[in-house]
C-alpha cells in the first residue's frame, strides 16, 4: 500500500445557500450541534475539502447526504456536477438521501440509480432517548415499521448499500433488520456513535456493536470521534477504534473523516495521524483495508 493512499468514506459539502438548516445550527453557537460551533464550517466547498484531504494522502472520497431541502435527488444532481467539474473527480461516490417509508420510495431510488456515483442511501435514524442533539430522526419507529423495512429491501434491487446512523439504544432493532435483509450491505456510521462515556453507556455501546458485528453484511466507519468528544486526542479515541476493529475485523472497517463536522475540533492531518497511530501495530494488509480498500470494495469506487 502506498503511504499516501487513503480513501475517505464519509465527508460533506454544503453552504448556507444549499443547506439552509445550517443557519439554525449556527445561531445556537457551541450548543447548535454535538460537535460545537458550526460557524467556521458553514461554507465548505470541494476546493476546501481537496486542499485539506489530499495533502493528507486522500485519493478518493465518498460524500454522504447532508439533509438537502425538498427534492430528495437535488443533492445528487448537485454533487454529480461538482464531481464532473473538478479535476480530481471528488466526490467519487455518493451516499444519497431517501426516506424509505415514503410512498414514492421506488421512484426516488430509480432516479438516484441514474447517476453513476450513487453507491448507497442514508436516512438519519438516530434517536437518543436522553440527548436531543442526537435525535435527528423525527421519531424512533422506523426500524420496526414494516413499510420502512420494505424500503430497505428495495435497496438490493438497485444494488445500493445503506448507511446506518443509530445510537446504542437502537442497535438491537437494527441487528434484526440486518438479519431480515442479508443481501443488503449496511455500513455503521461514526463507529456506532459512542457518545455516552460512563460505564453503563460504554457497556451498551459494546453490546450493540457486538450484535451488529455478527452479521456478514455489515461494515463500520471509524469516524466521528472528534465530533462526539470536543476534547479528543489520539489516546482517548484509541479504545473505541480498537474495539470496533476487534469486533468487525479490519476488512469491515474503513477510515472516514466526517469533515467538515469533525473539523470543528480537529484538523485533517491530525485526525489521519491519530488513526494511523492507533492502527500502526496491525499488519500492512489490515492497515490498507482500514485506510482504503474496505471503502473501495464496499462503495465500488
Amino acid at each position: 500500500m502506498s503511504e499516501h493512499h487513503i480513501v475517505d468514506a464519509h465527508f460533506h459539502l454544503w453552504s448556507l445557500a444549499t443547506h439552509p438548516w445550517l443557519t439554525n445550527v449556527i445561531a445556537r453557537g457551541k450548543d447548535g450541534h454535538i460537535a460545537g460551533d458550526f460557524g467556521p464550517v458553514a461554507e465548505y466547498d470541494v476546493e476546501k475539502y481537496v486542499n485539506e484531504a489530499c495533502p493528507a494522502g486522500v485519493t478518493k472520497a465518498v460524500h454522504v447526504e447532508a439533509v438537502w431541502p425538498g427534492d430528495p435527488v437535488g443533492e445528487t444532481r448537485w454533487l454529480e456536477e461538482i464531481s464532473r467539474k473538478n479535476s480530481r473527480g471528488f466526490p467519487h461516490g455518493i451516499v444519497a438521501h431517501c426516506d424509505l417509508s415514503s410512498p414514492n420510495v421506488e421512484a426516488i431510488l430509480l432516479e438516484h440509480s441514474k447517476y453513476p456515483r450513487v453507491k448507497g442511501i442514508r436516512q438519519l435514524l438516530d434517536y437518543h432517548p436522553k440527548r436531543n442533539n442526537l435525535q435527528q430522526a423525527p421519531h424512533d419507529n422506523y426500524l420496526t415499521n414494516p413499510v420502512w423495512q420494505k424500503g430497505i429491501g428495495l435497496l438490493e434491487k438497485y444494488n445500493f448499500s445503506f448507511d446506518l446512523h443509530v445510537v446504542s439504544y437502537q442497535m438491537e432493532r437494527a441487528s434484526e433488520v440486518m438479519r431480515m435483509y442479508p443481501n443488503v450491505q449496511f455500513i455503521v456510521d461514526h463507529n456506532g456513535l459512542p457518545v455516552d462515556r460512563d460505564e453503563e453507556g460504554i457497556k451498551l455501546w459494546k453490546e450493540g456493536m457486538r450484535l451488529l458485528s455478527q452479521h456478514s453484511n455489515v461494515a463500520v466507519k471509524l469516524s466521528g470521534m472528534a465530533m462526539l468528544d470536543r476534547l479528543w486526542n489520539a489516546e482517548s479515541i484509541k479504545p473505541f477504534l480498537l474495539h470496533s476493529i476487534e469486533m468487525f475485523g479490519a476488512e469491515k472497517c474503513m477510515f472516514a473523516s466526517n469533515f467538515p463536522v469533525d473539523k470543528v475540533n480537529a484538523d485533517y492531518a491530525t485526525l489521519v495521524g491519530a488513526v494511523k497511530q492507533t492502527i500502526g501495530h496491525l499488519s500492512a494488509r489490515d492497515q490498507s483495508c482500514i485506510l482504503a480498500t474496505t471503502a473501495e470494495r464496499i462503495y465500488k469506487l
